[in-house]
């Protein structure tokens, strides 16, 4: 145990709370996160995200930053390129994706770099003719050098193909040049809010399903007030099952903020009642055709994990048929959804 006033940061008078809290978290931190100084339970902080439109059209050319992040995240439409000529963060390296519309249940998109990131838009306007709109990802102190953002192409195409939303159109996986410890950390902290930014602006190319963790915990109506949500939302961390013994059905997934995640291995009716909705009929032919869903026999089994819009529209398209999915989902003791929702509310 480490004796505090021992520490000079205590016998300095200086306000140590914070300060010692990182410097020494496994002594002044219990398992469930409270600060062994003040008795405050540490909560995340939260962002401040910033989008300026400098025509002022919110289906233009959007510069998104972070509080005092020295980064800067743009999104551009294809037929808006040239304007930015005029910026000068677009003539320094930087890297970018260029994103295709979804052909099908998936986005397509190209991951590159450049020493100047305007030069090569205008390239890939005559040469790439798919292209709709491009994400542009480079630093406002012009601390990018060409190592780096080659760094950050690799990177980004590891994550990109790790989370797999998207068709990647690189051919070759770029390989991370040799970068110094301290350079490889300030990167990797600038691709973790890049990628914050994007999925807060609903663009999930690095972000995994979410509410696909393996690990266990508790649901939140019976750890009581005051536990923390996972990041994908208060029940993402909770295993929810549908079965139907007369129809075979038999599922697995989890409720997120982003729609309710169906893991792969669940099994679905192959059939598709009159009443379904034209709505569900159409997403559950296209998840046939592109490969995340298999039908055997009068089945259908899932080979990936799918997020789905809702949990009615999960249990709709595996029941073959309308469900109300806030009570087709249980958990393990049995209760509903609604049951679960209704417990995060107090009602």
């Amino acid at each position: 145990m480490v004796c505090l006033r021992e520490c000079p940061i205590y016998a300095a008078g200086l306000a140590i709370d914070s300060v010692l809290t990182e410097l020494l978290a496994p002594e002044l931190r219990t398992d469930d996160n409270t600060n062994l100084i003040s008795g405050v339970k540490l909560m995340s902080r939260g962002k401040k995200i910033t989008v300026y439109l400098p025509d002022g059209s919110p289906t233009g050319i959007r510069q998104c930053e972070l509080g005092t992040w020295p980064g800067q995240v743009t999104i551009c439409p294809r037929t808006r390129v040239t304007e930015l000529r005029g910026m000068p963060l677009m003539q320094r390296p930087g890297a970018y994706i260029l994103l295709e519309p979804a052909s099908d249940s998936r986005g397509q998109a190209y991951i590159g770099e450049a020493d100047n990131v305007q030069e090569r838009l205008q390239q890939h306007a005559r040469t790439k003719p798919s292209w709709e709109r491009v994400i542009v990802f480079c630093r406002k102190d012009d601390n990018l050098t060409k190592a780096h953002v080659k760094y950050l192409e690799a990177r980004f195409v590891e994550l990109a193909a790790q989370a797999n939303r998207f068709k990647l159109e690189n051919n070759v996986a770029p390989r991370r040049p040799a970068l110094p410890i301290s350079d490889i950390d300030d990167i990797e902290d600038f691709i973790d809010t890049s990628t914050l930014l994007l999925s807060t602006l609903g663009i999930f190319i690095f972000q995994p399903l979410p509410g696909t963790s393996t690990s266990a915990s508790p649901s939140p109506v019976e750890a009581g007030h005051g536990s923390h949500p996972s990041d994908a939302g208060p029940l993402a961390g909770i295993d929810l099952f549908m079965k139907e013994p007369m129809n075979g059905v038999d599922a697995r997934g989890r409720y997120t903020d982003e729609g309710m995640v169906v893991f792969a291995g669940s099994v679905g009716v192959g059939g598709m009642a009159e009443y379904l909705s034209v709505g569900l009929k159409l997403a559950k032919k296209q998840m046939i055709q592109d490969g995340l869903v298999v039908e055997e026999g009068d089945q259908i089994r899932l080979v990936s994990n799918v997020v789905m819009t809702s949990p009615s529209a999960a249990a709709g398209i595996l029941g073959g048929g309308a469900r109300n999915g806030r009570i087709a989902w249980k958990d393990a003791s049995g209760k509903t959804l609604k049951n679960l929702e209704d417990g995060l509310t107090g009602t």
